[in-house]
């Protein structure tokens, strides 16, 4: 719930200020080397999905429509959440970059196998995706049997033989949290998923937001009642549906862009929207406030 009066403008602008300094700071580091970086790359990748799930349930939520869509707008920013999971799991362990080279080897050769043997598979369109997707197949296997693979995550001929039960998949979003029994899930490298403040942002994002989401994303109670309600509604709780589904996305998008920064080892200090921005979201919202406090006050600063 966010606070009364809150126009949604003050926590926007310095959260987009924030988002093009580091797109920037990104795009250049890039430039700096004559190969690729698939560490800041797939960085970058997921800063810009959870930025452009956040800019969509702004669309589904924006004031120029008579009415939003908050049980779509939840669903999006679900993917911005998701997302935050990844980059967390990805800085514990930078090595684990390989880890999601070998998962999208493994769901290109699913997907190709699988619309492959469907009875449109020789249209000429399906054909020429299908030879385009077995080609970027070939070039991805090419690359995870190069010598700066870990030697333990180096595509075998086994795996290829036997991609679904060979090769283990990129974790869930359920499976970055301990099981049932309080037990953690190990990578191939033999290391937890998540340990410390990484685990405990991670839980709580997740119990706050991530479960409840998913209930919207799967069409459930809540995403119908929403339909209904929002139908009904005073302009007072419109408000409120247009601005509670924006608080799990810009705050993915500000654990996001603070995972850049403390990752970067960038030579000039952090720009003081990222902290006018913490400032805003922490104001909004308490669920908020105790993400940062876990995690990044003591990061930033």
């Amino acid at each position: 719930m966010t606070r009364p009066g809150f126009q949604f403008k003050e926590l926007d602008e310095p959260v987009t200020a924030s988002f093009r300094h580091y797109d920037e700071r990104l795009r250049r580091r890039l430039s700096w080397y004559s190969d690729s970086n698939p560490f800041f790359e797939l960085m970058r990748g997921l800063m810009l999905n959870s930025w452009d799930s956040y800019r969509a349930a702004c669309f589904m939520s924006s004031e120029d429509r008579p009415r939003p869509y908050p049980a779509q707008a939840m669903a999006v920013s679900r993917i911005a959440i998701e997302a935050l999971g990844h980059i967390l799991y990805l800085t514990e362990r930078p090595q684990r970059v390989y880890i999601f080279w070998r998962d999208s080897y493994r769901e290109k050769r699913r997907a190709v196998d699988r619309i492959g043997s469907l009875f449109f598979a020789g249209e000429p369109a399906w054909a020429a995706w299908l030879n385009e997707e077995r080609l970027q197949i070939a070039r991805l296997a090419a690359q995870l049997r190069q010598r700066f693979v870990p030697p333990s995550l180096r595509l075998t001929k086994d795996e290829e033989a036997d991609v679904v039960n060979r090769i283990r998949p990129w974790p869930s979003a359920e499976r970055l949290r301990p099981d049932s029994k309080g037990v953690m899930h190990h990578d191939q490298l033999g290391f937890d998923y998540l340990t410390g403040s990484r685990l405990a942002a991670w839980c709580a994002a997740h119990d706050i937001w991530y479960a409840e989401q998913s209930r919207f994303a799967h069409s459930n109670d809540v995403g119908v009642h929403a339909a209904f309600r929002v139908r009904s509604a005073s302009d007072e709780e419109l408000a409120i549906l247009r601005t509670d589904p924006l608080i799990p996305g810009v705050l993915a998008v500000m654990c996001i862009l603070s995972e850049i920064e403390d990752s970067g080892g960038w030579p000039t200090p952090k720009p003081t929207a990222l902290n006018d921005a913490w400032t805003a979201v922490c104001e909004l919202s308490t669920p908020a406030r105790h993400v940062y406090d876990l995690r990044y006050a003591a990061l930033l600063a």
